[in-house]
């Protein structure tokens, strides 16, 4: 495993995505509950934060996007693995959201941009 390496695939089968052309943005997601009491106050509940990621790519090949094709179809929690720079791995649970791409080359195997994919913690 290589710095900034990702895999994603089911737990023990994940598989190396490509890194050329691709983006990792990481945030959190706060799930909380609020309203506002009888007198009118504001309050907010946190019930729990989780990671959420996106995986854009600018361009893939016809093989990179069978293979997360092929992750997407196993409809199932996922593992992502985020190889650190510092050489630390964090592993995550996560489910993954249908995507949408852009036919950038029809000619061989093909060419797409735009790739942009939605993972969520669970």
């Amino acid at each position: 495993m290589l710095p900034n390496d990702i895999y994603l695939g089911l737990p023990g089968l994940e598989y190396l995505l490509s890194s050329f052309g691709r983006v990792l943005t990481e945030g959190t997601e706060e799930i909380t509950r609020e309203g506002r009491t009888a007198s009118g106050r504001k309050v907010k509940e946190r019930t729990a934060r989780k990671k959420k990621f996106n995986l854009a790519w600018s361009v893939i090949d016809q093989a990179d996007l069978e293979t997360l094709y092929t992750i997407l179809e196993l409809n199932s929690e996922l593992s992502i693995q985020l190889r650190r720079p510092d050489s630390s791995v964090d592993t995550y649970t996560v489910l993954m959201q249908p995507f949408d791409h852009t036919r950038l080359l029809a000619v061989g195997n093909g060419l797409w941009a735009d790739l942009s994919i939605d993972l969520e913690e669970v």
